[in-house]
Order: C-alpha cells, then sequence, then structure tokens
C-alpha cells in the first residue's frame, strides 16, 4: 500500500471523478447545427478548451456571454449519461471532505450542478464548485 502525506487534495472533475463527455458533446453538437457549423469540428474544438473560448473560436463575432448560456442551458438540460466513474466512490469515503476539492474549467455555473447531481452525498457546495 502506497501511503501520501497531504493538507488536501484537489480533483479535476470531468474525466477524472464523473463522465460527461456525452452530455458535451451532444450539447456541442445541438449549437454547432443552430449555427450551422461544422459538428464534428466543433466538438473537436470544444474538447480541452473553455466553453467560452470555443465560442469566440467559432463565433468571432457573436454574442459571446449569450452563446455561453445557450451552451450552459443545454449541457445543464442534458443529464443522460452522467456518472461516477469507477474508483471515486472509494476514495472519496477514505478522504474527509475538508480535505479535498474540485478544480475545474466547468464554467461557475455548470461546474456545481454536475458535481452535485452525481456526487451530492460527497459534495458541499463549496467542494463542489459552489460557494458557501
Amino acid at each position: 500500500m502506497i501511503k501520501v502525506r497531504t493538507k488536501g487534495l484537489l480533483f479535476d472533475m470531468d474525466g477524472v471523478l464523473i463522465s460527461s463527455l456525452g452530455s458535451v458533446e451532444r450539447s456541442w453538437q445541438t449549437w454547432a447545427e443552430r449555427h450551422g457549423l461544422d459538428v464534428r469540428e466543433t466538438i473537436k474544438t470544444a474538447h480541452g478548451m473553455r466553453a467560452i473560448e470555443t465560442v469566440r473560436t467559432l463565433k468571432p463575432d457573436a454574442d459571446h456571454a449569450a452563446e455561453l448560456k445557450v451552451i450552459e442551458d443545454l449541457e445543464v438540460g442534458d443529464n443522460e449519461g452522467l456518472e461516477v466513474l469507477e474508483g471515486v466512490t472509494s476514495i472519496l469515503q477514505l478522504v474527509p471532505q475538508k480535505y479535498w476539492t474540485i478544480v475545474t474549467s466547468a464554467t461557475e455555473r455548470l461546474a456545481p450542478v454536475l458535481a452535485f447531481r452525481r456526487m451530492g452525498r460527497f459534495c458541499r457546495p463549496a467542494s463542489c464548485g459552489g460557494t458557501s
């Protein structure tokens, strides 16, 4: 067994604690179709980039804040396939909640919604992207 001494743990959310891949891709597909953009290229661009940066890159002349809200609305409304990844539950049961938190590039609106939907029993607002 490996022992680690630390004062706390930082976890990325999507792809580490939970998977929202399907929701993300369906949301960007819908957004791309509404704007007449190539769906594959839009999804490819969105991966690894903050949503606001994706909007700025793909629609430089758009109202970026409004388009970000559209993406957030789509993702918040799509719960299909959201899952806690294998091993996460057992790890979080061993680590007192005051010693870990989530860090993510998800928006302030989206992060707590996704985290709490899938990890509610482990999350209090401050550790899951919200405010206490």
